[in-house]
């Protein structure tokens, strides 16, 4: 329909998608973006952190305002307006989100080392949990 309420209902949903895009695109710059920068030359330093089960989360919010990242209380502004965004927050997306930006040898870290997938798991609920509460 064309009345204006139905337009402005339209635009409506189209600024909620766009925003929502772009909280999920701050949650896949975050989680992402620290498994790149601790990945390590081929990915040894990630490999060591699966198996010494390092809390990457743990790490962004110590140390977010130092490295200049967004750091957990700028990320919950816009995660916590979107909170649809924390069900993108698993495994199969980061993985994904990963793959789109050329990073396959993190995936591949995470799939062959052992107890990687299992890390992973547990650092989405880290940053799910931290991110949007329980």
């Amino acid at each position: 329909m064309s009345d204006g309420k139905h337009i402005r209902a339209g635009r409506g949903v189209v600024a909620v998608g766009l925003l929502s895009g772009v909280s999920e695109s701050i949650v896949s710059n975050i989680v992402c973006g620290y498994l790149d920068r601790y990945s390590g030359k081929g990915c040894s330093n990630l490999r060591l952190a699966i198996q010494e089960n390092v809390d990457l989360y743990q790490l962004w919010v110590d140390n977010a305002s130092k490295e200049g990242v967004m750091d957990l209380n700028q990320a919950r502004y816009w995660t916590r307006k979107f909170p649809v965004v924390k069900r993108m927050v698993t495994s199969s997306n980061v993985k994904r989100w990963l793959a789109e930006k050329k990073r396959r040898d993190i995936v591949r870290a995470i799939d062959e080392t052992p107890g990687g997938q299992e890390w992973l798991e547990w650092q989405l609920g880290r940053f799910r949990s931290g991110l949007w509460g329980q």
